[in-house]
């Protein structure tokens, strides 16, 4: 009788494991992404569809004209009824305040109603609005046909202008004329009691530094009462023109007028110290200065020295001196 030979269970490699381990991975990864690609679809699918969102609007009036204030808002609320596509409506909730309606006046019809009271259409607003949207103006509904709110007419003034701005210029580098304000003076707009207490308005107190060219400063105004008063223009421009300059002296004789008496003096003549910018300094003459004794409330008789004054210079010089400043002199008789 032959034996019958046992077949062995089979075992598993390690390799066959792995091979389970991946495909049962790949499976998971099959199944989170279609169940990732339903729910896009899903999404895009609601984003396109039209919806109907209602809005509760605090508004605020920007850019009152400058000559009023406003002094009541009757419709600080407003509803509007927005019509569009998900992603639009999307868009704006994540991007636009939908809690404040800024209304730039500048932008609008004022209507007046009676007395200090007006108006605007809110159909110019529902325009507006589609636009930044892109829809149509039919789309946006407010609740309100108009927004009414009262302004009150303000005294005006014209002041002058006084520039506070401080320059700092780099080394031997300064104003070449005195700064251009544009405009000079402005129309300030505000209560008449306190527009009576005004003779002038201020730049603000800033630094400017390292000059060394032709400068065009924007400088607001500074507004002591902003909830009050409201200056046309806010601001204004300083026009700086700049040169480079040097240092030089020039050595002019000493005249004495008006003194009676024969005199001479020591020395006879005097150095004039100025500076000058260099596109000019070639423009320097002797007879454009003139150095003389001043003798007002002096006794030439029982006086020893006599102090000398720079009575003429070239207008394009600055920061003269005199050396000496006074002379000796001898009477002659």
């Amino acid at each position: 009788m032959k034996n019958k030979v046992k077949p062995y269970p089979s075992r598993k490699t390690p390799k066959d494991s792995k091979t389970a381990s991946i495909s049962g991975r790949n499976d998971n990864w099959i199944f989170f992404t279609t169940i990732l690609i339903s729910v896009l679809f899903w999404i895009l699918i609601k984003l396109s569809d039209q919806y109907t969102v209602p809005y509760s609007f605090h508004v605020n009036f920007t850019n009152i004209p400058v000559e009023k204030r406003m002094t009541f808002v009757a419709d600080s609320m407003v509803n509007v009824n927005v019509t569009a596509r998900g992603l639009d409506i999307l868009k704006l909730n994540l991007f636009e305040d939908m809690d404040q309606l800024d209304i730039n006046l500048d932008n609008y019809s004022l209507m007046k109603k009676e007395g200090e009271t007006y108006f605007i259409y809110t159909e110019e607003l529902s325009e507006r609005l589609a636009d930044v949207i892109g829809i149509p103006k039919t789309d946006v509904s407010f609740s309100k046909s108009t927004l009414e709110f009262r302004m009150a007419k303000l005294a005006e003034k014209k002041l002058k202008v006084i520039n506070l701005v401080r320059l700092e210029f780099d080394d031997q580098f300064d104003l070449y004329d005195r700064p251009v304000l544009k405009p000079e003076e402005i129309t300030v707009f505000g209560p008449a009691e306190i527009l009576d207490t005004l003779n002038e308005v201020f730049t603000g107190n800033i630094l400017v530094e390292q000059i060394n060219s032709d400068r065009e400063l924007h400088i607001r105004l500074n507004n002591p009462l902003p909830g009050l008063l409201k200056f046309e223009p806010e601001e204004l421009v300083i026009k700086l023109r700049v040169e480079k300059f040097t240092a030089s002296s020039i050595e002019i004789p000493i005249e004495a007028p008006g003194i009676r008496q024969t005199i001479k003096l020591f020395p006879k003549t005097v150095k004039v110290h100025f500076k000058v910018a260099q596109k000019d300094f070639n423009n320097v003459r002797t007879n454009q200065f003139e150095v003389v004794t001043d003798i007002k409330n002096i006794d030439v008789r029982e006086a020893v020295r006599l102090p000398l004054r720079l009575a003429k210079q070239p207008a394009f010089v600055r920061n003269t001196t005199l050396d000496p400043t006074d002379v000796e002199f001898l009477i002659i008789k």
